[in-house]
């Protein structure tokens, strides 16, 4: 019975045995490594902004499943993180560095948690926060007026190290009736909407970038009270019968009106064709606005075709508007070329720039005067000016006179040097447009 008890669990003993020795082998297996590196073009170190980045994606090369990997810091820090997006794939965010310092971080990502799973390492460095200057480059521009009427714009001028893009340009919701724009980085431009009420309103503007921060009040004048006067008055434009009209010529000359009002600005604007238009191309304002007493000035550019007529419009508050009535004839084309001779039959030139010297004293009126012969090829002023400039001297003061046309130049000697020390202007020759073209200093010894 025993034999055949045995004859009967053998087999079972056997595969017991054989089972056994499998499972044994199977212990006995090593754990399967799954090599990682960065993929091709993907490098493990990273460099960012101080403004840091809300998602960058870092490409892997493994075989390693997703829930493989694991991410740790070296030294954990709060302004970075690296999270797993799939097995090839991790995220990187960064937060904005307000520090004035570079700051540093290391990753390591493995494919276990085994001390000899492979492992690489990613090394991320971002930069200290950038910082930029921004001033105003006139200080008074930190208080600024506008009119009430809200046709005059009013530039900013900055001095910054920003770019435009980096100027946060802030204004409160409840001034919709201002409108500040960055034209550039250097220019803040200011325009409102009219102020149809008689109080001013006032609101404040702010300018920020990276490491610095300006304010700009703005403050819009309110309606002038009803029954406001205007005049003005001008050597150049006389009143006739209640009208001003004036005749200008191709000299450029500068015309200043003084204007005398009880409101609180006056303004002024033209027009081509006696009142057609918007604005003139040719009657220049240097000043477009201003207070009672102040000077409106213009210039008229040099006309070369027909006679033209335009306006200057002056205005304050509710007072009667001022009409100035502009003529111009025609004048010469513009001289670019201007030659001198001191012979008649143009042979003997006369250098630009070259000094002329004059008497000290003269026995004759006669010998007081210098002609020369100019060549040019259109309208040319003459003048007498402080030497180096293009500056006129007082006319009825200065020991030296210029004047002349197309052919003739003559230079007159008025007085003697009776000063006991040497003295010097130049005869300056211009086109008419006021574009220099040629220079003679004159010196008159002791």
């Amino acid at each position: 019975m025993t034999t055949s008890f045995l004859r009967s669990i053998l087999p079972f003993m056997a595969l017991t045995l054989t089972l056994c020795t499998l499972s044994c082998k199977e212990k006995e297996k090593p754990e399967e490594i799954y090599e990682i590196s960065f993929a091709p073009g993907q490098s493990g170190k990273v460099t960012l902004t101080d403004a840091g980045i809300k998602e960058m994606s870092i490409k892997l090369k493994t075989r390693a499943r997703k829930e493989m990997l694991e991410v740790s810091q070296s030294d954990p820090q709060q302004w970075a993180t690296l999270i797993v997006k799939k097995a090839d794939e991790l995220l990187l965010t960064a937060a904005p560095n307000e520090t004035a310092s570079e700051r540093s971080v290391s990753f390591t990502i493995a494919t276990g948690r085994k001390t000899f799973s492979p492992r690489i390492t990613l090394i991320v460095t971002q930069s200290a926060m950038e910082k930029y200057n921004l001033a105003l480059a006139d200080p008074k521009d930190a208080t600024v007026t506008l009119q009430q009427s809200g046709e005059m714009k009013y530039t900013v001028k900055l001095t910054t190290t920003a770019p435009k893009e980096k100027i946060e340009l802030l204004t409160p919701s409840e001034a919709s009736w201002l409108t500040a724009t960055m034209e550039s980085a250097e220019a803040l431009t200011l325009s409102a909407s009219p102020n149809e009420t008689t109080e001013d309103r006032t609101t404040t503007v702010t300018l920020k970038t990276k490491g610095a921060e300006l304010q700009v009040k703005v403050t819009q004048e309110g309606k002038d009270a009803p029954g406001r006067t205007l005049s003005i008055s001008c050597p150049d434009i006389p009143e006739q019968w209640g009208s001003y009209s004036y005749m200008g010529d191709n000299s450029q000359k500068e015309i200043a009106i003084t204007v005398t009002t009880d409101a609180r600005h006056w303004q002024a604007k033209t027009a081509n064709m006696v009142g057609e238009g918007d604005g003139s191309d040719w009657i220049i304002l240097k000043n477009r606005s201003g207070k009672s007493g102040e000077l409106l000035s213009f210039h008229l550019t040099p006309n070369t075709t027909e006679m033209r007529s335009g306006t200057i419009t002056i205005s304050a508050g509710d007072a009667p508007e001022i009409t100035i009535y502009v003529n111009q004839m025609p004048g010469e084309v513009d001289a670019t070329e201007y030659k001198l001779y001191t012979d008649q039959s143009h042979t003997k030139p006369y250098a630009n720039g070259t000094t002329l010297t004059v008497k000290a004293k003269y026995d004759t009126p006669r010998d007081r005067s210098i002609r020369m012969y100019p060549v040019t090829n259109g309208g040319i002023i003459v003048k007498v000016c402080t030497p180096g400039t293009t500056t006129a001297v007082e006319e009825s003061t200065a020991w030296l006179t210029g004047s002349g046309n197309k052919e003739i130049l003559n230079i007159h000697v008025k007085q003697d040097n009776a000063t006991g020390k040497e003295r010097k202007l130049d005869v300056v020759i211009l086109s008419t447009g006021g574009k220099e073209l040629f220079r003679i200093p004159v010196v008159q010894p002791a």
